[in-house]
């Protein structure tokens, strides 16, 4: 099997199981995305790969930004290696919704002032 097909096969079927752990179907996929992601992805590269809706894709990466804050706050001690490799995973994959969501806000930014600059234009 290449890795392609089954990067796409993993993802899907995390997506399953995501349903039947309480989570739904596109939180699931972006998690499975993001685990087997290399580098860092922006939320268009999740647009992209999962073939979703920005609107769909924000409206999840926020609410897991939300529990990651949360989780991240775990008692024990942060020497303990079950603890820090909880932290760290959780911390990492926090990273990388960060860095999704900023990228979200530049592009809405961006969006609202070409729009702006648009309607200027028109009542010149």
């Amino acid at each position: 099997m290449k890795l392609i097909e089954a990067k796409q096969q993993f993802i899907n079927s995390w997506g399953a199981f995501g349903t039947h752990w309480g989570i739904n179907r596109t939180m699931a996929q972006i998690h499975a995305l993001l685990l087997v992601s290399p580098d860092p992805m922006t939320q268009d590269d999740i647009m992209d790969e999962l073939n979703i809706s920005r609107g769909n894709t924000n409206m999840n990466i926020r609410p897991m930004l939300q529990l990651l804050d949360k989780l991240e706050e775990v008692d024990g001690d942060k020497k303990d290696r079950h603890v820090k490799t909880f932290i760290d995973t959780v911390s990492g994959i926090k990273k990388l919704g960060k860095q999704a969501d900023k990228t979200l806000d530049a592009m809405v930014k961006a969006d609202e002032h070409w729009f702006l600059g648009m309607m200027m234009k028109f009542f010149k």
